[in-house]
């Protein structure tokens, strides 16, 4: 028996050969494990356990990286990289006390579509191959609530990285400085991650989301350090290495790392082929902002004076500028369009004024909150201020209309990715659903089966998949578009009489029951043996249903799913028979109103006859009795009150019953 850690909470495992699938007696989380037939490989799967659960995750990857290229077909070693991809950290549900996944490093892909899954599916076996679907939806789960709560995030301009805390629990140099550039970065109009702030009002709030959205929407990234050991502290380095990864990958991204005190030998290699900034520097704040500048172009619109020349007449626009944009913030719409146009009388191709114009159109109360307008864009006076504006004012409207594109590109992605995922769901339910209502055969590997009431309920309450269990539970059968076909209790369907499941059609939901009608008619017989004319409550046709047919057809667990319900005498007005009274029943017919309720067109109500109901005298596709004495459904499915005797006539039978769903059964 080997001993295993448990890459939940850390505890031992102890695993006997030919383990894939076992239960953590400290935290109680079951889980896969790897296949430990080969010392090289249960110490690399240590190492890289132990990696990923200190959020070592690069370092993990690189060590399971190896597994896979030792053992390519080990399933747990592929499973190891998706837990790093993701940054997937266990931690305890305070609800439950279980260990529940937290994702560290969000993506816009979806694990079940991941290459390294697909392998984890091919080289697992049937126990291990379920557990790592379930953890693989929890993480699915996490992504798309990541990828939505973050797609609701204005796009950044500049993140900041660096280590808030050091190891005594004291605030790092890094921090300061960091402060400081952020304070100035702010002044100059730029939108800044310094999570310091940024996170400050989401106490009690995943981070995740927030960084997320704030690595995909940022430009630049500036990385400080003051020590080695700072610049690869776990979440600093799972930062800027997110961000190289986006830069990798074709983002138009800049990461400038920001130094002090340190040589170039202090830096991650990964920083080696870029340009640094060193921070103990003189001025190095101003180079800092200068290229920044450079590469994001200046946010410095605000007041919208600093890219006016001064020339004559000009100190009088500035200060009607001044006086446009102070209404603006202040929401006085009216005296803001009034002074732009003021401006616009003594200069008519002023940009600035037309921006401004932009914002009263628009009622937005800063220039910052331009990002996040869709229709800004398209706006009469936003086209004339790009117009005539200047370069630097040309260069800013580009830039808000850029981010909100780029928070719309991520939201409309979030919200693809989101539908998608509850489809794919849909169907994988709708499958299930359908495997359990239609057939009481053992569930495929693949596909595991609902217990009668669950399959109901997902019906009943999603819209999605009663729509798919719709179209394919009957695609193949004429006339039943629109109903939903389970199987319940068995009877006579052959000549020779051997049972097989009946199948039942579902007419009406009422969220607790059900109510259904056979598929087909499976059985012939007379509306009553009395020789005289009656009504259901006197009828031999409901006895029979009540009695033998209820007891033959099903088991005691099904027959207290059935519910007792009352049955409403209805009389047949072309014959001279009483409608008699009431009754409580099991099992009964629908009578005339319900048959042409529940049934859409004569086509729908037509049904054809079991095996062994033409046996006993039923045509092919047979007329079938409803309980208003004397009427019947046509073998063309029309409802006829035609006068057939009550008595002895003989028909098809196609029983009818509600089905409680909260039983004890369920």
């Amino acid at each position: 028996m080997a001993v295993f850690k448990c890459k939940m909470c850390g505890g031992d495992l102890h695993i006997t050969e030919g383990m894939t699938v076992c239960e953590c007696e400290y935290c109680g989380s079951v889980q896969t494990v790897p296949q430990l037939d080969n010392e090289k490989k249960i110490n690399l799967f240590s190492r890289a356990n132990r990696l990923r659960s200190a959020g070592e995750f690069d370092k993990a990857s690189g060590v399971y990286e190896t597994l896979v290229s030792d053992f390519p077909e080990e399933a747990e070693a592929y499973w190891g990289l998706l837990l790093c991809k993701f940054g997937i950290e266990y931690v305890d549900d305070p609800g439950t006390g279980k260990k529940v996944p937290t994702c560290h490093r969000s993506s816009f892909d979806s694990i079940m579509d991941d290459p390294d899954f697909e392998m984890v599916m091919e080289c697992s076996d049937v126990a291990s191959r379920a557990v790592y679907r379930e953890e693989a939806k929890a993480i699915e789960a996490l992504r798309i609530a990541i990828n939505e709560v973050s797609s609701k995030e204005a796009p950044y301009d500049i993140f900041i990285c660096y280590k808030e805390t050091d190891a005594s629990g004291n605030r790092t140099i890094d921090s300061v400085i960091a402060q400081d550039v952020y304070q100035a970065l702010v002044e100059k109009g730029y939108k800044v991650f310094f999570s310091r702030i940024t996170l400050e009002d989401k106490l009690g709030q995943e981070y995740e989301p927030y960084i997320f959205a704030a690595l995909n929407s940022a430009k630049i990234m500036l990385a400080f350090g003051t020590d080695y050991e700072y610049y690869n502290a776990v979440w600093v380095k799972n930062e800027w290495s997110r961000f190289l990864s986006l830069i990798e990958k074709g983002e138009k991204k800049t990461l400038i790392p920001c130094f002090k005190g340190i040589d170039a030998y202090d830096m991650p290699k990964e920083f080696a082929r870029l340009q640094a900034q060193d921070m103990g520097k003189v001025g190095a704040m101003q180079d800092l902002l200068r290229g920044i500048e450079k590469i994001m172009g200046s946010k410095t619109q605000q007041a919208a004076t600093p890219n006016i020349a001064v020339k004559e007449g000009d100190l009088t626009k500035m200060g009607l500028l001044k006086r446009t944009f102070m209404f603006i913030e202040e929401g006085d719409w009216s005296n803001a369009d009034r002074y732009a146009e003021k401006v616009l009388d003594l200069d008519p191709e002023n940009g600035e004024a037309y921006l401004a114009k932009a914002m009263v159109d628009l009622r937005i109360p800063s220039l910052l909150a331009l990002r996040d307008v869709s229709y800004f864009e398209n706006n009469s006076n936003t086209k004339k201020a790009l117009r005539y504006g200047s370069d630097a004012l040309r260069n800013d409207i580009q830039g808000y209309i850029d981010s909100y594109k780029t928070a719309e590109k991520m939201r409309l992605k979030a919200e693809e990715e989101r539908r998608k995922q509850e489809e794919k769901a849909a169907q994988e339910t709708a499958e299930r659903v359908i495997e359990t209502l239609v057939s009481k055969e053992q569930a495929s590997e693949t596909t595991k089966k609902l217990s009668f009431g669950q399959a109901i309920q997902a019906l009943l309450s999603n819209p999605r998949v009663l729509q798919i269990v719709c179209e394919k539970n009957f695609s193949q059968v004429s006339g039943y578009k629109g109903f939903v076909k389970i199987v319940f209790g068995r009877y006579p369907q052959t000549a020779q009489g051997g049972n097989a499941d009946i199948e039942w059609l579902i007419l009406r939901n009422e969220g607790r029951r059900i109510l259904l009608i056979s598929k087909d008619a499976l059985d012939y017989r007379k509306y009553s043996e009395s020789g005289s004319e009656t009504t259901w409550e006197t009828s031999s046709i409901r006895n029979w249903l009540n009695d033998a047919f209820i007891n033959s057809a099903f088991d005691a667990e099904e027959k207290n799913m059935i519910l007792s319900v009352n049955v409403a005498a209805d009389k047949n007005h072309s014959l001279s028979a009483a409608s008699g009274n009431d009754t409580i029943d099991k099992i009964f017919l629908l009578n005339s109103m319900e048959a042409n309720l529940y049934f859409n067109s004569n086509s729908a109500r037509a049904c054809q006859s079991t095996e062994y109901g033409r046996s006993q005298g039923a045509s092919d596709m047979g007329r079938w009795w409803l309980r208003t004495p004397g009427a019947y459904v046509s073998s063309d499915g029309t409802v006829n009150f035609g006068g057939r005797s009550v008595f002895n006539g003989i028909n098809a039978v196609r029983p009818a019953m509600w089905i409680d769903l909260e039983s004890s059964m369920l």
